[in-house]
Parts: structure tokens; C-alpha cells; sequence
């Protein structure tokens, strides 16, 4: 006996479309903070390959300019060498720091001093900056759009008992390569605050002198990490 053509098959009832629905939407809930998870550690990645880059292009810079980390003039300020202005983009100054700086203060340096030796100038902007810099200077910007770099040189800091950081320091010089801070993630300037952060675990990528990088939270000077040469 054939079988009828027009046999209907039985719908969905209300109560199976919501048990649907409901684990529909329990899987998106486990879903959505692991794909969180996984852009996070994408950008913590993407970002240390970033300054690894900007590390090796350092040693073409040195080998260029009688290995001397940039220079060190009398005022940091006025003169430099700060802490952004070693590479980046160049032509965002003029839009915030007016009335923070002087008009044009750094935009003399052109180019940056390591720009030449590096590819694009997006490898001065970690993934992770987007949000407001929380300087209330920044004005909304976020710190690249700023001051054109998201990555901190280690450049001179001063202290009770002397003047540290790498400005106008010769490679050789540097007892500790392993140990002492070339650049890092700038977003590590937010762990004195409660603002949103950059990274996972308010840590950042922090690059060395002999090139490797970690991924972690702001290196304190002692033992095991330093930013005096």
C-alpha cells in the first residue's frame, strides 16, 4: 500500500522551541567568555611578537650608531629622549598635546629614531590600546592616538641615590641584558590605577635587551629585573 504524499509532520510544541531556545542559549553563554578568553591571549600574542620586532630593530639601530640607546640631553622634556618619542607615529602630537606641551615639542625628532628600521609603524601599537588613556591629558584619546606609541623605552628615571634608564647608554654597558627593561607594554602604568586594562591578569609584555620577552606584571627593581644599566 503507497504512502500518502500529504502526511504533515508533527510541529515543534511550545515547550520543546523553549527547552531549544534555552539551550541555545546556555551554550552562548559558555561560549562567549571563552572566545573573550581566546581574543585576549590573540592580542597578549600579536603584542609580544610586536616588541620582540621593535627589540631586534633596536640591534640595527645600535649597530648603526656606535651602540648608544638613542640619546640623553639635559632635559628630558625639552630635550628628550622621553619615553614614546623613540618611535611611533609622528604627526598625532599637534592634535592633544597643545597646551601640555609646547606646539611641536617632539615632532622635530623626523623621523623617530627607530621608525627607519622598522616596517610599519603599526608595530608601536599593541592591540590592546583602544580604550581611553586614563591621563586626563590624553583627552579621550587612546594612548597611541595620543602620543603615537602604546610601548615604553626604558629612559632615564631618577632616583634618590642616582639617574637610571637607558638614554644615552652604550650597549656594553648594560651588566645585565637579561635582567634589565628595554621597552614595555605602557599599559603596565595602569596598575596604579582601577581603570580597564589593556591585558589580562594586569600584566603587559615587557621586551630586554638580549631580545626576549615575557608576558607579566610591572618588573620592579630587585634581583630579578632592573632598569639600571
Amino acid at each position: 500500500m503507497p504512502c500518502p504524499t500529504n502526511q504533515r509532520r508533527p510541529a515543534f510544541t511550545l515547550i520543546e522551541l523553549l527547552v531549544t531556545l534555552s539551550i541555545i542559549a546556555l551554550l552562548i553563554g559558555i561560549l562567549l567568555p571563552v572566545l573573550a578568553n581566546a581574543r585576549a591571549r590573540a592580542r597578549v600574542t600579536e603584542c609580544s611578537a610586536q616588541l620582540k620586532q621593535l627589540g631586534l630593530a633596536t640591534g640595527s639601530y645600535l649597530n648603526d650608531y656606535k651602540e648608544v640607546f638613542y640619546w640623553l640631553g639635559k632635559s628630558v622634556d625639552n630635550e628628550g629622549m622621553d619615553w614614546y618619542v623613540w618611535g611611533g607615529t609622528e604627526t598625532v602630537l599637534n592634535k592633544s598635546q597643545n597646551g601640555v606641551y609646547p606646539e611641536g615639542l617632539f615632532n622635530h625628532f623626523k623621523p623617530r629614531p627607530l621608525n627607519p628600521y622598522v616596517g610599519t609603524l603599526n608595530a608601536f601599537h599593541c592591540p590592546g590600546d583602544t580604550m581611553r588613556w586614563f591621563w586626563s591629558s590624553a583627552q579621550g584619546d587612546s594612548l597611541f592616538e595620543w602620543v603615537g606609541n602604546s610601548y615604553q623605552f626604558n629612559t632615564v628615571a631618577y632616583t634618590s641615590a642616582n639617574t637610571i634608564g637607558l638614554a644615552g647608554v652604550r650597549l656594553t654597558q648594560v651588566r645585565q641584558p637579561t635582567h634589565t627593561v628595554l621597552y614595555g607594554d605602557a599599559a603596565l602604568l595602569q596598575y596604579y590605577t582601577d581603570t580597564k586594562y589593556w591585558h589580562p591578569d594586569h600584566k603587559g609584555n615587557v621586551v630586554f635587551v638580549d631580545g626576549h620577552a615575557e608576558f607579566m606584571g610591572f618588573p620592579w627593581e630587585g634581583p630579578d629585573y632592573t632598569w639600571n644599566p
